[in-house]
């Protein structure tokens, strides 16, 4: 395995006024999240875990047909009982990239959830899934909010009309709402990945960006209300899970063994049984 190195949290991300700012600059702004990736913004200079999931042996990798021997492991989708007590062992026993173990892998929560062979690759695969979720939340909110509203439309009609174009308000309106909304969703990541807290639901208090800019964004405050980056993992796991990821919480188990036990197998251990009782 390549070696990796521990990230840990860089700034303060707590609002600010940032009434002035230009839907340009904001666009400027986004557009550099999107060349750089979403991963480099959020973890801001730490450094993440070059590490990768090579075990030729993982349960993961165990051909199709020697899975089916063990039915309860290989069906194609779980109860929603069996889905939580998945998920919340997985939640209790592994790390996360904002609770990293000594040892081993960093990121292990990450691995089961999005199935990536390196660290690296599994932990933007989650970054880029929780900005979806949280855009689209903040979208949802927006839509609740009318003096948010009333800003970007005053905004819209007056770039609109400035082009001669002010049929075109609404449409830029919206345009202009689903940016504050993408922009505060990156706010609300690197909040995540420095360990602090973000409402599922924001409000008028919560809410980060004043205006639609990221400028100066880390000198922001307040984020102690909330879930925490491990809850949004639970919510990603409930959303996501599927019948590869009992194997790859078997892949963790395995790497963590060799640690203490070079020719533990996972394999060897795997056995399944049925059991009906019936009481009078």
């Amino acid at each position: 395995e390549d070696g990796g190195e521990e990230a840990g949290s860089a700034g303060n991300t707590e609002p600010v006024d940032l009434s002035g700012a230009s839907f340009s600059d904001l666009l400027d702004e986004l557009k550099q999240i999107r060349d750089g990736g979403i991963l480099g913004f959020v973890t801001g200079s730490s450094q993440i875990s070059a590490l990768s999931w090579t075990d030729a042996e993982s349960p993961s990798r165990i051909p199709d047909d020697e899975k089916n021997l063990h039915s309860g492991l290989a069906k194609a989708n779980y109860s929603f009982d069996e889905t939580l007590l998945l998920g919340e062992y997985m939640m209790n026993t592994m790390n996360c990239y904002t609770e990293q173990g000594s040892g081993g892998h960093r990121y292990e929560a990450e691995y089961v959830i999005t199935g990536k062979q390196t660290e690296r690759e599994a932990l933007g695969a989650v970054a880029a899934k929780l900005m979806l979720i949280r855009t689209g939340l903040n979208f949802a909110y927006l839509c609740t909010d009318a003096e948010k509203q009333a800003a970007a439309e005053a905004l819209a009609l007056s770039v609109m009309t400035a082009l001669a174009v002010p049929e075109l308000t609404v449409i830029f309106k919206w345009l202009l709402i689903t940016a504050w909304a993408a922009a505060e969703a990156s706010v609300d990541l690197r909040a995540l990945f420095q360990g602090k807290r973000v409402a599922l639901w924001k409000s008028k208090s919560s809410w980060k960006l004043l205006s639609l800019s990221l400028e100066s964004v880390e000198q922001t405050s307040g984020f102690s209300v909330g879930l925490g980056y491990r809850d949004y993992l639970r919510l990603l796991f409930y959303l996501h899970a599927g019948p590869g990821a009992a194997y790859r919480m078997m892949d963790v188990i395995q790497a963590r063994q060799k640690q203490f036990r070079q020719d533990f197998r996972m394999r060897e251990y795997m056995v399944s049984a049925k059991l009906t009782m019936t009481a009078e």
